[in-house]
């Protein structure tokens, strides 16, 4: 194991990092497509209210309601998001290790 990754520093660390901010900012979109997939698959309508919507005995609908909605998030998470993907840049270009060619400038 390499002194970086002892240390819970280097790529490894900023990748984690930045699969996190990603999947922050794509979450609600994961929830709102799987909710309007999931209603097409049954034949449910995901809307604004509670459609009754009966799948195996259960109703599904308060469910599919919530992740319908939780699109709305995104209006959050994308900009809170692109703020924390500023922040990793800057971090990331100030804590990388920079390589020197040896070569001189021609």
């Amino acid at each position: 194991m390499n002194e970086n990754a002892r240390k819970g520093t280097g790529p490894m660390r900023s990748g984690t990092a930045l699969a996190a901010i990603f999947l922050f900012m794509s979450a609600p979109l994961i929830a709102f497509l799987l909710a309007i997939g999931l209603s097409w698959l049954v034949g449910c309508e995901a809307v604004d209210r509670v459609l009754p919507c009966v799948v195996a005995g259960a109703d599904i609908a308060p469910m599919l309601n919530v992740a319908a909605l939780a699109g709305w998030a995104m209006l959050a998470t994308v900009p809170i998001g692109v703020c924390l993907l500023i922040v990793w840049a800057i971090v990331f270009a100030r804590t990388s290790p920079r390589r020197v060619s040896g070569k001189k400038p021609s």
